[in-house]
């Protein structure tokens, strides 16, 4: 038999339900493509799940728009619901929980005007 306890737990790893959601982000970063590639050392992912921040946009909301500057460069991962991507002839794809989009936003170094609209 085999033994945890539950402080000697929280005292390495802390609360369960922060470790679970940080393990969901370094899977999700790690999944991006440019990032995959990249080479980045586990401790690196670590610290850039440690950075990702939650947003809650409002069903029909737009997080870009095509054509304008893009106001919160960076990459989203879809948690709960679903994202439409599109460009001036409609509706390119869906994307559902699990997903992201915007991972190429983070090769480029000036701000970039949006090529596609996301609506949630």
């Amino acid at each position: 038999c085999l033994s945890l306890s539950r402080d000697e737990f929280h005292k390495n790893f802390g609360d369960l339900e922060e470790l679970i959601r940080l393990t969901t982000i370094k899977r999700r970063i790690e999944a991006v493509p440019v990032i995959a590639s990249s080479e980045l050392a586990p401790y690196e992912i670590t610290a850039l799940a440690q950075l990702v921040e939650d947003y809650n946009f409002n069903k029909g909301s737009f997080v870009n728009i095509e054509g304008t500057a893009v106001r919160n460069q960076g990459i989203y991962f879809i948690e709960q619901g679903h994202v439409r991507i599109l460009d001036d002839e409609g509706v390119i794809t869906s994307l559902v929980d699990g997903e992201h989009f915007g991972g190429q936003i983070i090769k480029y170094k000036k701000k970039r005007r949006s090529s596609r609209t996301a609506e949630f």
